[in-house]
C-alpha cells in the first residue's frame, strides 16, 4: 500500500484547480460508462439487437478483463489519491487505483471492435 509518487500527486492537484460544478457533473456522468449497470445494459442490447454470439464473446471478455484488473490491482496496491487528500474526492469508489478500470475499458472496446 504505497501512496502515488509526489509528481503524480502534484499533477492531480494541479488538474483539480480547474474544477467547476459543471465539469464535476460531466465527469460523474462519464463515470456511468464504467459501471456494472452500463455493461449489463450494453451486453443485453448487443445480445438481443446485434448477435447472441457476439454478445456471448463480449460478456466473457468483460468477465476476464474484470478479474485481470482486480488481480493486477492486488499486485500494485496503489492507493487512490483521495485517500491521501479527501478534498480530491468527487464520487465514492473502492479498491485500488492502478491499473485504471476506465483505461482498461477503453482498451477493451478498441480490442472488441477488431473481433
Amino acid at each position: 500500500m504505497q501512496p502515488p509518487g509526489l509528481w503524480e500527486f502534484n499533477v492531480i492537484e494541479t488538474i483539480q484547480h480547474f474544477r467547476t460544478p459543471f465539469l464535476d457533473g460531466f465527469f460523474i456522468y462519464l463515470n456511468f460508462f464504467d459501471t456494472y449497470t452500463y455493461y449489463f445494459l450494453l451486453i443485453g442490447i448487443v445480445w438481443v439487437g446485434y448477435s447472441y454470439k457476439f454478445g456471448s464473446k463480449f460478456f466473457f471478455i468483460l468477465i476476464i478483463a474484470f478479474f485481470l484488473n482486480v488481480s493486477i490491482k492486488g499486485i500494485f496496491e496503489q492507493l487512490r489519491p483521495f485517500e491521501l487528500d479527501p478534498n480530491l474526492k468527487i464520487i465514492d469508489v473502492s479498491g485500488y487505483s492502478f491499473p485504471s478500470g476506465g483505461g482498461q475499458s477503453s482498451a477493451r472496446f478498441t480490442f472488441n471492435s477488431s473481433i
